[in-house]
C-alpha cells in the first residue's frame, strides 16, 4: 500500500479568552511517506480577538507564523479559516498541508480545548492479511490500516460434490 502523504489537518474546539496561550501537536505524512512531528503554538495578541498561530519542527525550527482573527462571533473571520503548512519531505519534495480552523471557536470563561480533530494521509504499508467475502472478492489489510478490495475469485455451486472426481490431486 503505497504512502499518502497529508493535504489537510482540521482542528476542532475552543480557545479562550482567559488563556494566553495553548499547544497541540500533530503528526503528518510527507510526499516519501515519513511522519514528521509539528508543535502548533496559538498565542494571544493584544486583543483578546487576536491570536498568533505558530507551527515549529520538532527541533523547533519556525516553520509558520501566521495571524489568526475571530470575529465577534466568536469564529473564524473571513480569511483566517485556512493556513497553509509547507512541508519538505528527506529526499526535497515539497507538499502543502491545509491547516482548517474553521471548526474552531474563541470564547470566554472556558478552558482552552483546540485539537486535531480529523487528518488525512498515512505511511506505507505491507500486506498483513487478507480475506475473502462470500462472493468470493478479496480483501487486503496492510500494516498502515489501510484496506483494498482485490480480485474476484470464481466460485461454483457443485450440487452433488459426491461425484466431483480428482484429477493430479489439485483438479476436480
Amino acid at each position: 500500500s503505497p504512502a499518502n502523504p497529508t493535504t489537510k489537518v482540521t482542528f476542532t474546539g475552543t480557545l479562550s479568552t482567559g488563556d494566553n496561550s495553548h499547544q497541540n501537536t500533530i503528526n503528518v505524512f510527507d510526499a516519501d511517506g515519513t511522519q514528521q512531528t509539528f508543535t502548533v503554538d496559538f498565542t494571544k495578541n493584544e486583543t483578546t480577538q487576536q491570536w498568533t498561530l505558530s507551527v515549529k519542527k520538532a527541533d523547533g525550527t519556525e516553520v509558520l507564523s501566521e495571524t489568526l482573527l475571530y470575529d465577534v462571533a466568536g469564529v473564524p473571520a473571513t480569511g483566517y479559516t485556512s493556513f497553509d503548512l509547507p512541508l519538505t519531505s528527506s529526499s526535497g519534495r515539497q507538499t502543502t498541508v491545509a491547516l482548517d480552523l474553521s471548526a474552531t471557536t474563541l470564547l470566554s470563561g472556558t478552558n482552552s480545548t483546540v485539537a486535531v480533530g480529523q487528518t488525512d494521509g498515512y505511511t506505507s504499508g505491507q500486506l498483513t492479511n487478507f480475506s475473502f467475502d462470500t462472493k468470493g472478492v478479496v480483501t487486503l489489510t496492510f500494516s498502515n490500516g489501510q484496506t483494498q478490495q482485490g480480485a474476484q475469485v470464481a466460485l461454483a455451486v457443485v450440487p452433488d460434490p459426491q461425484r466431483l472426481m480428482s484429477e493430479d490431486g489439485v483438479l476436480f
